[in-house]
């Protein structure tokens, strides 16, 4: 950790260890505040430097101690179709509830949790699950009229191992973290598993279903491999 960068009035450290087997650019964190960079030679310390800025939020939160990396705190960020937003303890009377608790809510630059709440990380969880479940199913909806398909049930999962899936019974089921990305890319994994209901399989005839209907569909798929592990509550 040779590697000292300065950033949001914070700092980490990190060393590059350079191999010809990597075609990606990599981030393993090593300790708190601490990561080491697996890169293919050919990338430079200025751009390995604005990939960890850019990576920043992820990796503070993620290099925390184990008794606190999964633990929400106030001013924490936190994303919504693709915005970051902040983690913001309310003192409010605010009436909504989710499973008999007071339920998160955006307000403006904030997605707000009312003071009081016993458990945040389970509540802003709850809070994407209800918001995927209005977002996804109404850009199912739109693109499934558009393709002329019909699935038989939309479902909110928290899948960790795919984006989307499509059953042979025309059940779509979502992973609730993809409220987290951007619509673009929402409505990609919608169209996506929705092009299933034609072609089940990943054949040319599929791919080329879905990019009748999305574009730049090759960057869409790169957007998910090199931003996807950042879709977490």
């Amino acid at each position: 950790m040779n590697n000292t960068l300065h950033h949001k009035n914070t700092s980490i450290r990190y060393g590059i260890r350079y191999t010809k087997r990597k075609k990606t650019i990599g981030i393993k964190i090593c300790g708190e505040k601490q990561v080491t960079v697996c890169s293919p030679r050919g990338f430079g310390k200025k751009y390995i430097e604005g990939l960890l800025i850019r990576k920043w939020d992820w990796i503070i939160r993620e290099s925390r101690p184990v008794e606190t990396k999964n633990v929400r705190m106030e001013g924490d960020p936190v994303l919504f179709l693709g915005k970051k937003y902040k983690l913001s303890i309310k003192n409010t009377r605010n009436t909504r509830s989710l499973n008999n608790i007071a339920a998160p809510y955006l307000d403006q630059g904030s997605i707000c949790v009312p003071s009081g709440n016993p458990g945040i990380q389970n509540a802003l969880i709850d809070f994407y699950k209800k918001e995927a479940g209005k977002t996804i199913k109404d850009r199912v909806s739109h693109y499934a009229a558009a393709m002329g398909v019909s699935p038989r049930k939309v479902m909110i999962k928290d899948n960790r191992a795919s984006w989307g899936t499509c059953t042979s019974k025309k059940t779509l089921n979502f992973t609730y973290r993809l409220i987290m990305a951007p619509i673009k890319i929402v409505d990609y994994v919608v169209v996506h598993e929705l092009a299933h209901l034609v072609h089940m399989g990943h054949s040319k005839e599929f791919w080329k279903t879905v990019g009748s209907y999305i574009s730049d569909v090759k960057q869409k798929r790169k957007w998910l491999r090199e931003n996807g592990h950042a879709l977490q509550p």
